[in-house]
């Protein structure tokens, strides 16, 4: 894929800089060097360490050379792409305000638009989108998708605070229910972990160890979901053991008490799907199955 890439950044920059494909960029070659260089960076930028790819992308944005913007915002790029949005989203800034009505320029505002995307920057986003052009068909597709992206984060920012609060409320009143069910029993009755929680420990440790072997992208939000559930165990189960000791009836308290807890269960895995950004690709498996 890094090959494929190399390719046609270098067959862009002989368009670029005037050259027919398969010519030396330039029109007598004057820039070839610079050109492989920028080609060999992009085919060896994933194994390379990151400062010497920084380091190497710099000097060549620095010269003076047609590919200097092409070199700033593949740069720009390929640290957003890695997960460095907080040193990408400068460059992107420069890249606009050095070379301004190109389509370096375009490339940056997109990449930046992105990453304040994944910084949950929407009015950002929304505003670095609105700064697009839209005179192609594809340009307002882009706009729009952009768009599109940061109303779907603010919105599940608000559900996710709304989840937020549900767990919270769930939790309170199993926690209260509980001081009050174990009132006056001695401290070493009120630790006893109910056997909901003696069932359950075992079988999250083993999901937690598999999960973070086997998928450990998704490992994160397993483990928030996973020991969220055993804390609402613990507490709801806990609780109506205490009421079933003092002679209290659990049937109808147990019923509320499940369906608090699926409330905050399904609360919980919304909350982990989209902190860890896997709620998309969840999405997308639905849309079009496993494969």
């Amino acid at each position: 894929r890094a090959a494929v890439a190399a390719g046609r950044l270098a067959t862009g920059l002989r368009v670029e800089l005037g050259a027919a494909p398969g010519a030396a960029p330039g029109a007598a070659g004057e820039h070839a060097a610079e050109a492989r260089q920028l080609a060999q960076l992009v085919a060896d930028a994933d194994v390379l360490p990151a400062p010497d790819v920084d380091r190497r992308a710099d000097a060549l944005a620095a010269r003076a050379w047609p590919g200097a913007p092409a070199a700033a915002l593949w740069l720009a790029n390929w640290q957003q792409r890695t997960g460095r949005c907080a040193d990408a989203r400068p460059r992107f800034g420069a890249i606009v305000a050095r070379w301004p009505d190109t389509p370096a320029a375009i490339g940056a505002l997109r990449g930046a638009a992105r990453c304040a995307l994944d910084a949950h920057a929407w009015s950002e986003a929304e505003g670095l989108a609105a700064r697009l052009p839209v005179a192609a068909a594809a340009d307002r597709i882009v706009q729009a998708d952009l768009a599109n992206a940061a109303a779907r984060g603010r919105l599940r920012d608000r559900l996710g605070l709304a989840a937020g609060l549900v767990i919270a409320a769930v939790v309170g009143g199993l926690g209260l229910a509980l001081a009050r069910a174990t009132r006056g029993q001695p401290l070493r009755a009120r630790l006893r972990p109910p056997l909901e929680a003696l069932y359950l420990a075992p079988v999250v440790g083993v999901l937690l160890a598999v999960a973070r072997v086997a998928t450990p992208a998704s490992a994160p939000a397993i483990a928030l979901i996973a020991l969220g559930g055993l804390t609402l165990t613990t507490l709801s189960g806990a609780t109506l053991a205490a009421r079933r000791a003092a002679g209290h009836p659990v049937r109808a308290r147990g019923l509320v008490q499940a369906a608090a807890c699926a409330l905050a269960v399904v609360a919980l895995v919304f909350i982990a799907l989209t902190r860890t950004d896997l709620i998309d690709q969840l999405m997308a498996t639905l849309r079009t199955g496993p494969e």
